[in-house]
C-alpha cells in the first residue's frame, strides 16, 4: 500500500535516510573492490574534459555527452586525484540509488525488497561505471518521482524528476528517448497530463531539452570542426553499424573508387589518418551504391545476435528478474513495455548495433523498479518476490565480483605502463592498451596523466586530440611511419596485419618491427613500412 503523503520533517528525514543507505552502500563498494570503467569511452572522455592522454588541450566537447555536460565536468575541482568527470559519474549514481530507495520505501515495500533492488540494479553499474547506463538509469529514476508525483501531487517530486529526465538526457540522449519510449505504456498519462504542474513541468522540460540541443549544435560549428562534421557520419557508418562488412562482398563497388578489401577493413576498424582512405564523398558514394539491402537481408540473424544478448553474463540476471516481475504482476502495461524492448532491440539489430548490453540494463531495470508501483502484491508473492530478488543479488554480485577480480589481475602490469613509458606519443590502436585499467575510476597516476596518444578512434579528427594537433603540424602519422624511426604502437596482431597489409599497397613497402619494449603482458612495439627488398613478396 502507498503510504500517506509525509509532513516535511519526514520527508527530509526519509531523503536523508535513503542518501545514506546509497552512499554507504557505493563507497563501500568502491573501498573494497575499487571500481573500473565498462568502456574506453569513459575514459576517452575525461582524458578530454581534463586535457590529458588522448587530448591535447581540455575542452568540454566530449562528443558523445552534450557539451553542457561537458562544461559541469570539468567545473568540478580535483579531489585527492579523483577527477571531475568520475566525480560526476559517481554522484550521479548516488541520486539514482536515493531516488530508488526513497521511492520504493513510499510505494510501501519492505527494506529487504527496496534494498535488494538497490544491490541488483547498481553493483554493476558502480563497479562498471558507464554513461550510457547512467543516462538510462537516471531516466529511470526520473520516472519512479513522475510515479510519486500521481500519487501525491506534490510539485516537488515533479520537479526532481524533471530535473533527473533533463540531465539523463545532457549524458546520454539516446538512451533517455530508449527509456522514455519504454516507459510509455507504463506510466498514467491521462492522470498526469490533468495536471496543471506536470503540463508546465513538461513545457519546460521540453525547452530545456531543446536548447542544451542548440547550444550542443552550435559548440560543434566552425571551420576546426569542418571535417570531422564532414566524415563522423559516414565513417559511423563503417565503424559502429556494420557498414564495412557488407561492403567487403562487393568488390565491384569499392575496387572501382580505388579502395581495396584491406583499405575497408582499416575503415571499420577506426583507421582514419589517411585522408586518401577516409574521403567522405568516396565512402558515401560507396554506400549510397550499395543500399540497405544487406542490413534487410541480414536483420533476422542480427535480431538473434541482439536477443541473444539478454542472455550476456552482464545482463542476465536483470533480464530474469525483470521478466519474472512483469509475469507476477500481470499487467497488460509491462507486457506492452517488454513489447516496446523488442521492437528497439529489433531496429537496433536492423541497423546493424545487435546485442549491446549497457543500452538493454537500464530498460530491464525499469521493468524491474516499475511493478512496485503499479502492482499490490500479495503478501504471499511477497515473500516469493522477495526470495527471487535475494537470489538474483547474490548470483549478480559474483558474475560481477568475478569480472572485476580478472581485470585487477591486471593492475601490477597497469601499474608499469603508468610509471615506466618513454616520454613520447604512442598510438592506440584497439585494445592492446588498458585504457580502464590503468586510468582507474578512482585514481588516476600522476605520472599516467603525462603520457600523450594519438588515438585511432572517433577522437582522431576532432580538434583537440593529439593526433589532430600532429598532423596538423606534421609530419603526418603515414609520413612518420615511412621514415627510420618508425612509429610507437599499442596495436593487437589483426590491427598490425591491417597495417602490414596498407603499407604494401600504398606505400610499397613492408612493415618491419624496429624495435619492441614488454611493460609486464604488455607490449610496445616500434614499425615503420621499410622500402621492399628485392627478395620480398
Amino acid at each position: 500500500m502507498m503510504c500517506s503523503t509525509p509532513k516535511k520533517e519526514q520527508t527530509l528525514l526519509l531523503i536523508a535516510g535513503a542518501l545514506t543507505t546509497t552512499t554507504v552502500f557505493i563507497v563501500v563498494l568502491c573501498n573494497v573492490f575499487g571500481p573500473i570503467w565498462e568502456t574506453n569511452d569513459d575514459v576517452a572522455m575525461s582524458m578530454v574534459a581534463h586535457g590529458y592522454g588522448i587530448a591535447a588541450t581540455d575542452s568540454p566537447k566530449i562528443l558523445f555527452s552534450n557539451v553542457l555536460w561537458g562544461y559541469l565536468v570539468q567545473a568540478i575541482p580535483e579531489v585527492n586525484g579523483l577527477l571531475g568527470y568520475s566525480i560526476a559519474t559517481m554522484a550521479t549514481l548516488i541520486v539514482i540509488g536515493t531516488v530508488i530507495v526513497y521511492g520504493m520505501y513510499r510505494a510501501g515495500t519492505g527494506y529487504l525488497i527496496y534494498l535488494s533492488v538497490l544491490a541488483l540494479i547498481l553493483t554493476r553499474p558502480v563497479l562498471f561505471p558507464q554513461f550510457t547506463i547512467n543516462a538510462g538509469l537516471l531516466m529511470v529514476s526520473g520516472i519512479v518521482c513522475w510515479y510519486l508525483y500521481d500519487r501525491e501531487k506534490d510539485w516537488r517530486v515533479l520537479a526532481v524528476g524533471c530535473f533527473l529526465a533533463f540531465f539523463s538526457f545532457l549524458i546520454r540522449s539516446q538512451e533517455f528517448l530508449l527509456v522514455l519510449i519504454v516507459s510509455l505504456p507504463l506510466l498514467p498519462w491521462r492522470n498526469l497530463f490533468q495536471q496543471r504542474h506536470f503540463k508546465i513541468a513538461t513545457l519546460i522540460l521540453v525547452s530545456a531539452i531543446a536548447i542544451s540541443t542548440a547550444i550542443n549544435h552550435r559548440a560543434y560549428q566552425g571551420e576546426s570542426w569542418k571535417n570531422f562534421n564532414e566524415i563522423n557520419p559516414t565513417l559511423a557508418r563503417f565503424t559502429d553499424y556494420q557498414a564495412g562488412l557488407h561492403l567487403g562482398w562487393r568488390s565491384d563497388i569499392y575496387k572501382p573508387y580505388g579502395y581495396s578489401f584491406n583499405d575497408i577493413e582499416l575503415i571499420e576498424n577506426w583507421f582514419f589518418p589517411d585522408p586518401n582512405l577516409s574521403d567522405p564523398e568516396k565512402l558515401q558514394a560507396m554506400l549510397d551504391e550499395l543500399g540497405m539491402s544487406p542490413w534487410l537481408e541480414n536483420a533476422p540473424y542480427s535480431f538473434w545476435i541482439g536477443l541473444r544478448a539478454l542472455g550476456h553474463e552482464k545482463i542476465r540476471v536483470i533480464v530474469i528478474v525483470a521478466l519474472l516481475l512483469t509475469a507476477l504482476g500481470a499487467r497488460r502495461q509491462g507486457l506492452a513495455s517488454l513489447g516496446l524492448i523488442i521492437i528497439a532491440i529489433f531496429l537496433m539489430s536492423l541497423l546493424g548495433r545487435p546485442g549491446v548490453t549497457r543500452v538493454y540494463a537500464p530498460l530491464m531495470s525499469l521493468l524491474i523498479v516499475i511493478p512496485f508501483f503499479t502492482t499490490q502484491f500479495s503478501s504471499r508473492h511477497k515473500k516469493l518476490v522477495t526470495a527471487i530478488l535475494l537470489i538474483a543479488v547474490t548470483v549478480n554480485c559474483f558474475y560481477a565480483f568475478s569480472s572485476l577480480k580478472k581485470l585487477h589481475a591486471n593492475n601490477d602490469h597497469a601499474q608499469i605502463l603508468s610509471t615506466s613509458l618513454p616520454d613520447e606519443t604512442f598510438v592506440l590502436w584497439g585494445g592492446a592498451f588498458p585504457l580502464p585499467i590503468v586510468y582507474k575510476v578512482l585514481n588516476v597516476p600522476s605520472p599516467a596523466k603525462s603520457h600523450r596518444f594519438y588515438p585511432l578512434g572517433v577522437f582522431t579528427l576532432a580538434p583537440f586530440s593529439v593526433s589532430f594537433e600532429e598532423e596538423k603540424n606534421g609530419p603526418s602519422l603515414v609520413d612518420r611511419l615511412k621514415k627510420e624511426s618508425g612509429i610507437p604502437i599499442f596495436a593487437d596482431p589483426k590491427k598490425l596485419r591491417l597495417l602490414g597489409r596498407f603499407c604494401m599497397e600504398h606505400l610499397h613497402g613492408e612493415l618491419k618491427e624496429v624495435s619492441a619494449q614488454e611493460f609486464g603482458k604488455y607490449k610496445l612495439s616500434r614499425f615503420r613500412c621499410a622500402p621492399q627488398t628485392l627478395t620480398s613478396k
